[in-house]
């Protein structure tokens, strides 16, 4: 009756039942393996993309935003003076480098300090990477000056690998990579940056308080200095009263 019952059965459902051939489920677990490699593939690369746009987003940010508050802080550069305890020379509080420049200026109030501070714009290597910082301490008076090895700092850019300063006379068209002149501001600040092998657009800051020639120890009303004419200071009492008002204001 067993014998009859399997002669019964056709041949295909025979094989059926009794599971697929071993070649069968080779070739099948390997499309599968391709499939699945595949799409491990796209998701991994879509993960990348994802990941480069990202980056690409917060950099055109920081291209909009730190120009905005660059232009701000060095905007309002000071021309307050103090005197160099060293030589008792009356000395502005603004001194430009190529590589660094400090001065003393508004911080922007949204980053929560507003108000005159001393400000110093820099390349910093924090753990190995170069990074643009702009510290800043509280302005008191002008008998105190900054310790920047104690100053906060507030990160612009990260993996800098060119940074440039440069500064221009108002009413010329030089620029110079120093800032030596002690009567007067510059009338604009250049920077030059690039950060991640990618370079910066040029961003050039107006300064606000710069006056072709205008010597800060003058009383109001004086006119202006010519470029190279310096002040004669000290002689009589109009001397001391015109530091006076100059480290006054």
């Amino acid at each position: 009756m067993t014998a009859a019952l399997r002669f019964a059965v056709p041949a295909p459902l025979r094989r059926r039942a009794a599971g697929l051939p071993p070649v069968e489920v080779v070739v099948a677990l390997t499309l599968l393996s391709l499939i699945l490699l595949g799409l491990v593939s796209a998701l991994r690369s879509l993960g990348e993309t994802g990941s480069r746009l990202e980056g690409r987003s917060l950099r055109s940010d920081d291209v909009r935003l730190v120009p905005a508050f660059l232009r701000q802080a060095i905007g309002s550069a000071s021309p307050r003076l103090h005197v160099r305890p060293t030589d008792m020379a009356t000395m502005p509080w603004f001194e430009g480098a190529a590589t660094e420049m400090v001065w003393v200026g508004n911080m922007p109030a949204r980053q929560g300090v507003g108000g005159l501070h001393h400000l110093r714009l820099a390349v910093i290597g924090t753990g190995g990477t170069p990074q643009l910082m702009l510290q800043y301490l509280p302005f008191i008076s002008d008998d105190l000056f900054p310790d920047w090895t104690q100053a906060p700092g507030q990160l612009l850019v990260a993996g800098v690998d060119r940074f440039e300063l440069s500064y221009q006379r108002l009413g010329t068209g030089e620029w110079s990579p120093e800032w030596a002149d002690p009567l007067v501001l510059p009338g604009r600040v250049r920077l030059m940056l690039s950060a991640g092998g990618q370079a910066w657009p040029e961003m050039v800051f107006a300064v606000v308080e710069a006056m072709p020639g205008m010597d800060p120890n003058a009383p109001s009303g004086t006119m202006p200095m010519q470029p190279g004419q310096r002040a004669q200071s000290g002689q009589g009492g109009s001397g001391g009263a015109a530091a006076g008002a100059g480290r006054g204001r």
